[in-house]
């Protein structure tokens, strides 16, 4: 069941736990992230510019990775950068 909150890692929607509630204490769980959350941990859509900078950021390194997996290159020694104005930039150190 999805629900109106949003993974504070990625910024993806969580749905609700499906574990019991004896064995399990978490109320949402994110999919993606394989990850769950207690309710004061999760973003609500009041958090909409945050959750949307999440999104941004989640995409760019999903396409780093592909781009460098298919390239054969290392990111061990590349970073992101976010400036003020949210723009992305990778560089290497």
């Amino acid at each position: 069941m999805k629900t109106r909150r949003f993974c504070p890692h990625c910024g993806r929607p969580l749905v609700k736990s499906q574990l019991s509630k004896s064995i399990n204490r978490y109320t949402f769980q994110c999919r993606v992230c394989e990850e769950d959350f207690f309710k004061f941990e999760v973003l609500k859509k009041t958090d909409m510019a945050l959750i949307k900078y999440l999104r941004r950021i989640a995409l760019y390194r999903d396409q780093l990775h592909h781009k460098t997996l298919s390239n054969g290159e290392s990111t061990h020694n590349q970073f992101l950068i976010v400036d003020s104005n949210n723009t992305i930039t990778r560089e290497e150190y």
